[in-house]
C-alpha cells in the first residue's frame, strides 16, 4: 500500500487494516511511506508478519540534493499550458517527478507529452 500514512491521516485505518488482514497468506504485504510516523509503524507491527523497515537516507531528513519547485496556476487549462511550455527545459536539467490526482489525469498527461 503506497502512501499508507496519508490513508491513515484521512481516516482509513479500518480499511487499511482490513486490506492487510485479508491478503492471502502466501502473498507479501508492503507498506510504503515517504515518512514513517509512529502510527504507521504500529500498524505495520499489528498487521504484518515479521515486518522489516527499510530506510533510504537519514530518518526524518529530506534528501539534500532534491530540489522542489511549486507553481501556482489559475486553472487546469493553464496547468497544461505551463507544463507544455516548461517540461522540456526542466527535463533537460535532470529527472522530474509529476504527481497527478487520478489515473485519468496521468493518462491525459502521457498523451499530451507524446
Amino acid at each position: 500500500l503506497d502512501e499508507a500514512d496519508r490513508m491513515l491521516s484521512m481516516g482509513f485505518e479500518g480499511q487499511v487494516r482490513s486490506i492487510c488482514n485479508n491478503i492471502r497468506p502466501d502473498r507479501q504485504s508492503l507498506l510504503f511511506s515517504a515518512t514513517f510516523p509512529p502510527k504507521i509503524e504500529h500498524l505495520a507491527r499489528d498487521t504484518l508478519k515479521n515486518p522489516i523497515r527499510i530506510t533510504v537516507g537519514s530518518v526524518g531528513k529530506a534528501a539534500d540534493k532534491v530540489v522542489q519547485h511549486g507553481v501556482v496556476v489559475k486553472d487546469d487549462e493553464a496547468k497544461w499550458t505551463w507544463m507544455s511550455d516548461h517540461l522540456a527545459t526542466i527535463v533537460s536539467k535532470g529527472q522530474v517527478l509529476v504527481f497527478a490526482k487520478s489515473k485519468v489525469v496521468v493518462d491525459e498527461l502521457a498523451t499530451n507529452i507524446k
